[in-house]
């Protein structure tokens, strides 16, 4: 008999027919019959039976729960009644920011029914909240002053057809890179959804990346482990590294060099050498605080380098820096 079964062809067995087979064993048995009973009978799972059990339950209808009978439109408001609407919008309007099981469970109704409820009710739907910059008035005034100063700049250069080199450091991490509402993984169960582990003490390297206006990238630079970024290392690294790769692009064309705010970009030393060496550059009082969507390191590069870097966890700082080197070189 084991040999005729063996030789079956394969069958996935539809939902109706899932449903049909654990009411059929209910109903047989008058409902005296043990969950486990019924997952060795039909090798469903212990929680779809259990979900199948509470619906049978609660609608009483055998053949409606086999074929999913949608209920009429009359039984779907019998509890989003104005009086209901009421409620649920005095809260909505009271806390905006709860959830809707929270207020499912003030209610005494399924998430759903709020959910429906705030949807086609109140037209409204629950959106993602977002992080900003505090930015205090004067702050506001001080970023608008200096943005005209950029714009000023960016339109009347000191001479035509300036290139221009933006600059900025990021920490590039060993584990992998994880965002919970953009990382998705396609597959029947969750069980099958790997998961991203974390290290306690994630290895961390930091990098200093510049591009040009017109699409040049230069290899990134490294930084020693532990090496805490001043004035003399800055200047360490604009004389050895930036500077002569800079030179070997632009040939006899002007230039100008960006960089934001930190401590050792804009200390004394770090400005006078600049102003020694650099064609052009943006001072101080022209970058405006807190601006990453005028620099392309920071609006693309860093984003595009930690998407392909960090895809995997690195076992070690030397395979993640050799994944950085190439993927810098890519771009």
């Amino acid at each position: 008999m084991e040999e005729l079964y063996e030789e079956l062809e394969d069958i996935t067995f539809t939902e109706e027919e899932r449903r049909c087979a654990v009411v059929m064993c209910l109903v047989n048995n008058n409902g005296n019959i043990e969950n486990r009973e019924i997952q060795r009978a039909t090798g469903l799972t212990m929680r779809y039976i259990q979900k199948t059990c509470k619906k049978l339950e609660e609608s009483k209808n055998p053949r409606g729960l086999i074929s999913r009978q949608r209920k009429s439109q009359e039984a779907m408001r019998t509890r989003r009644d104005e009086n209901f609407v009421n409620q649920v919008r005095e809260i909505v309007e009271k806390t905006p920011d709860r959830a809707f099981r929270a207020i499912g469970n003030d209610l005494k109704v399924n998430p759903m029914t709020i959910r429906a409820c705030v949807n086609e009710d109140l037209r409204c739907k629950s959106y993602k909240m977002q992080t900003g910059q505090i930015l205090s008035q004067a702050n506001k005034n001080r970023r608008l002053l200096k943005s005209v100063k950029l714009l000023n700049k960016l339109k009347h250069p000191l001479e035509r057809n300036m290139l221009w080199f933006f600059s900025d450091e990021k920490n590039f991490c060993q584990d992998q890179a994880h965002n919970s509402q953009n990382n998705r993984w396609i597959a029947s169960c969750p069980k099958d959804v790997p998961k991203v582990m974390k290290s306690k003490f994630p290895a961390t390297v930091m990098v200093f990346g510049v591009v040009s206006s017109e699409g040049h990238v230069m290899p990134p630079h490294i930084f020693e482990v532990g090496l805490r970024v001043n004035t003399d290392v800055y200047l360490q690294v604009m004389e050895q590294t930036v500077l002569p790769w800079i030179k070997g692009v632009v040939g006899d064309r002007p230039w100008v060099w960006q960089q934001d705010s930190a401590p050792c970009h804009v200390s004394h030393r770090s400005l006078a050498w600049l102003d020694e060496h650099c064609y052009d550059f943006v001072t101080k009082d022209q970058w405006p605080p807190s601006s990453p969507d005028l620099n392309p390191m920071d609006y693309f590069v860093w984003g595009y380098l930690e998407a392909h870097t960090n895809r995997r966890p690195h076992n070690t700082k030397a395979s993640l820096i050799t994944s950085i080197k190439e993927h810098f070189a890519s771009i």
